[in-house]
């Protein structure tokens, strides 16, 4: 873990790997394959960021992830996860819906204002449909009950961290392909200019 967030460490409060599993994708969000991905591939690459006032359940979340060989920073409040993200570029926000100073759905905004591309997951000890729906209004990509079983909550974060990137790639190659087509249509526009003219219409 790079300095700069709390050192994880193990206590109260673990997410498990084997707990009763409760995580719930949100309707805004498109429909997703979830995918089984190895921690070699480019999503081990992950840069996330924990943020929740219960600390030993924080620290107990980013020893997890940092098994992963994720980059893992934690803190304990939303205006803190605001800030560090500014500096740091957290790829998944991982953010406790009820925290001091700034809870989730306004450091939720925040992320969505300045880095629309990053993976919001909302933690919460209650998971109604009023508290779903709140989430999805402040741009959360999914909704976990706390003490949901961690394998499930990092499968969906690597599949939702897959098809971002795949969706950056068939941007970049969409793009790619109109950059060579003005340029085709340039040339194609100085090989008229500069051909002859031909034969002209003459009326009267």
């Amino acid at each position: 873990m790079k300095p700069g967030g709390t050192a994880a460490r193990a206590g109260q409060g673990r997410v498990g790997e084997d707990a009763p599993t409760c995580v719930h994708k949100l309707e805004a969000a498109p429909a997703r394959r979830v995918l089984s991905v190895r921690p070699a591939m480019e999503t081990s690459s992950l840069r996330i960021l924990v943020a929740d006032d219960n600390r030993d359940a924080a620290e107990s979340l980013g020893i997890l992830f940092g098994m992963g060989d994720y980059d893992v920073r934690v803190v304990s409040d939303g205006g803190a996860a605001v800030a560090i993200a500014r500096e740091w570029a957290p790829d998944v926000a991982v953010l406790d819906l009820n925290m001091p100073v700034m809870n989730g759905f306004a450091a939720a905004a925040a992320f969505r204002a300045s880095a629309p591309d990053v993976i919001l997951v909302a933690l919460s000890g209650l998971l109604d449909e009023d508290r779903k729906a709140q989430a999805n209004a402040a741009g959360f990509d999914l909704c976990v009950l706390k003490g949901t079983g961690f394998r499930d909550l990092r499968l969906q974060i690597e599949a939702l961290a897959e098809a971002g990137a795949a969706g950056r790639a068939q941007a970049a190659a969409m793009s790619q392909r109109l950059t060579a087509g003005k340029a085709t249509a340039s040339r194609l526009e100085v090989a008229l200019g500069s051909a002859p003219s031909g034969r002209r219409c003459v009326t009267g």
